[in-house]
């Protein structure tokens, strides 16, 4: 019967720098917590029995370092909602993403780690919004990416294309707007 764990633990970028913790013997897993970002550590690992300790076995493991998100895109902005778009970070939990804009006005929403776009909606018209993003780690915040953009102003159409191009006929598309519930088309001969 084990009585106990004893762990050590090595700092490889503070040597001879080691922290022991003695564990109970019932148990197999155990978090080390508050180490540093990005460093490696050796651990070794003891059963305790009454007549001793057992051989050692031993693993490196490294900390994440704290890392921003590499890349943030704000688009298909309409008259209230914005998409965010990110690059994943490796090893983050989570993210944490605000919005605040020019007139002050702060909102957040906390995300899970499989997030990598999310619609940020309930804006206003012709508005500018920071848009941030930080990645979590456990309870820890990553460093912040941020940028701008601004909702459309009106309700109007923003793009509309002309295809398919024939003898008699044109194919006309353009981007949808939110809350039309219809659309008026003219067209004639130019002069």
């Amino acid at each position: 019967m084990i009585d106990s764990f004893l762990v050590e633990l090595d700092s490889s970028n503070r040597p001879g720098l080691t922290y022991e913790q003695v564990l109970q013997g019932d148990i197999s897993s155990h978090i080390l917590d508050n180490l540093q970002e990005d460093r490696e550590y050796k651990v070794i690992l003891y059963a305790v029995h009454p007549q001793g300790p057992s051989q050692p076995v031993a693993a490196l493991g490294r900390t994440v370092k704290l890392l921003p998100v590499e890349n943030l895109w704000l688009q298909n902005e309409t008259t209230d909602t914005l998409q965010a778009r990110w690059s994943p970070v490796r090893g983050a939990t989570g993210y944490r993403l605000t919005w605040t804009s020019a007139e002050g006005s702060i909102q957040d929403v906390n995300l899970s780690s499989t997030y990598s776009h999310y619609m940020i909606q309930g804006l206003h018209p012709g508005v500018e919004y920071t848009v941030t993003i930080n990645p979590i780690f456990g309870n820890v915040e990553g460093p912040v990416r941020s940028g701008n953009a601004t909702t459309v102003a009106s309700s109007t159409v923003r793009m509309l294309n002309v295809t398919e191009i024939s003898t008699n006929s044109l194919l006309l598309s353009w981007d949808s707007v939110a809350g039309a519930t219809g659309y008026r088309v003219a067209w004639g001969p130019t002069p």
